[in-house]
């Protein structure tokens, strides 16, 4: 029976670096230009990975075209593929792009383009297969934006031996500030400030989380590979409501979950499934060295959270 562990004894047993969030360092400035939240890649396969941006354009349009490029080299001057692809404001200008056809275990570099306007150059990596000597993995998770600056994301970024990064959830927290954090004297202070309930409140608040430099770094430098956990929609969330959810005022919890679900997947480098309605249940397979199942099992208890957990198994290597 394989062992099955919860996302704080994973985080525990990786023994990775950086997980720590409350070190000071200099504001970052935001980005400018049509990339404000940088690029992201996420749930990698044998031969597939989703590459992800967002568009910040200067007025409401119908449709953005969107040029996708990947190649092989860092300076990407050999375009191995490349595509054209559309957002606007009913993905909240995010663009994902699944793209097939890679190498297994193959380190790739992507950028997008907006009428000749060049996004910053994303690396990526694709799964191994058959035999594997070595995986490193990082995990996080419960990043607070009034509560602390993210040097451990800039840290991760400068790690050029990570195969991926695990996001365990809680990649926001919908507070308003000064209730979990207050982020008055480092500049930190949540968007919009007061508890995030609609789809607007919810886009805005990974907005303000994308425009950190250090958490746009760790995007930008590895593949992700991302579940939610209960702050992405309330605190202590069960499957008729959260303890910070109040009916009266904030309206039906299902409403709530599902706005709060529809900005996670524009946002995320994930791969979703049509036939799948928020479920976020999916494999990854590395090699023969681990089998990992990222699922978010969901109480009908109301005294029950619903914990995003990562189990995992090895498998023995092949004699």
């Amino acid at each position: 029976m394989p062992p099955t562990l919860s996302r704080r004894e994973l985080t525990k047993n990786l023994s990775l670096t950086g997980l720590a969030l409350l070190s000071p360092r200099p504001t970052q400035a935001q980005a400018l230009g049509l990339y404000q939240h940088g690029v992201a890649s996420g749930d990698p396969l044998l031969n597939r990975v989703i590459i992800w941006t967002r568009i910040s354009p200067a007025s409401d349009e119908e449709a953005i075209p969107v040029d996708w490029f990947i190649s092989d080299e860092p300076a990407m001057n050999r375009i191995l593929q490349r595509g054209l692809t559309y957002t606007n404001s009913l993905y909240d200008y995010t663009v994902k792009v699944d793209v097939t056809r890679l190498d297994p275990n193959t380190t790739y570099y992507y950028r997008f383009a907006v009428r000749g306007n060049f996004s910053p150059i994303g690396r990526t990596k694709t799964l191994p297969v058959g035999n594997v000597d070595r995986l490193r993995i990082a995990a996080v998770s419960c990043s607070n934006y009034p509560y602390g600056y993210f040097n451990a994301y800039g840290n991760l970024a400068k790690r050029a031996d990570l195969d991926v990064i695990i996001h365990l959830g809680d990649y926001i927290y919908e507070y308003p500030n000064a209730a979990y954090g207050d982020g008055s004297k480092i500049g930190r202070i949540p968007s919009p400030n007061k508890a995030t309930v609609t789809l607007a409140d919810y886009r805005q608040r990974y907005a303000q989380y994308r425009t950190d430099a250090d958490l746009q770094a760790a995007h930008r430098q590895h593949p992700w590979i991302i579940v939610w956990d209960d702050h992405e929609t309330a605190n202590d969330s069960w499957i008729g409501g959260a303890e910070n959810h109040n009916p009266a005022t904030e309206g039906p919890f299902g409403t709530r979950r599902a706005v709060a679900n529809q900005a996670w997947f524009e946002w995320m480098p994930v791969r979703e499934n049509p036939f799948l309605d928020s479920q976020i249940y999916r494999p990854f397979r590395f090699g023969n060295m681990m089998d990992l199942l990222c699922s978010t099992p969901v109480s009908k208890a109301a005294s029950s959270r619903s914990p995003a957990l990562v189990r995992y198994f090895s498998t023995p290597a092949a004699t």
